[in-house]
């Protein structure tokens, strides 16, 4: 993970869940990922943060796992749902750590992005975790940056990654603009061929 981005994670929970809990853009993406999770048995969510997902599934399916490397954010993420019996969470590094469960789908949304190689975190995710479907995002434009927290790759190498490295066959995608800025978030639902 980017230091920069670690350091943000462990220190600044509450100012972070304030901001997303005000960020149009992170409703729409929400809704969207639950649309396309549908109603399901299993879900692993990699990098779940505070849980986020497991109310925008709205009760969508039987089981919900949150992962995350931020002690911060699973404490947070126990403390609102330590009464729900079909939703739990784990502190691990979900890019060393593997279960021996087969999950409907795997979520790892706004995970990729803050790793200093975001297209070795999607190998990585489908080596590591066994899983039906598959639902990810990460930052594309039109040349590799990096950001103070994230690192933007070109749309190119998403594209070629599919077909050639990651051995997926694409179900969907959409392409959302990032405020004005120059690059773009790609959420693909994929799953192995």
């Amino acid at each position: 993970m980017i230091p920069a981005a670690q350091e943000l994670w462990n220190n600044e929970i509450h100012s972070l869940t304030d901001t997303w809990a005000n960020m149009p853009s992170k409703l729409i993406h929400e809704n969207m990922v639950a649309n396309w999770v549908g109603e399901v048995g299993s879900v692993a969510d990699l990098g779940c943060g505070i849980g986020r997902y497991a109310a925008a599934l709205k009760g969508q399916f039987k089981a919900y796992h949150g992962y995350d490397i931020t002690a911060p954010m699973i404490q947070a993420a126990r403390a609102t749902y330590d009464t729900v019996p079909e939703v739990s969470f784990s502190l691990v590094d979900i890019f060393s750590f593997q279960v021996n469960t087969h999950y409907d789908v795997v979520l790892m949304i706004d995970v990729a992005q803050h790793q200093k190689d975001p297209m070795t975190a999607v190998e990585r995710m489908l080596q590591l975790w066994n899983a039906d479907r598959y639902i990810f995002s990460m930052l594309i434009g039109d040349h590799k940056e990096e950001l103070l927290h994230s690192t933007v790759v070109p749309i190119s190498w998403a594209a070629n990654a599919l077909r050639e490295y990651w051995g997926v066959r694409l179900l969907r995608n959409s392409v959302v603009l990032v405020q004005e800025e120059a690059f773009m978030s790609l959420f693909m639902e994929v799953e192995k061929c």
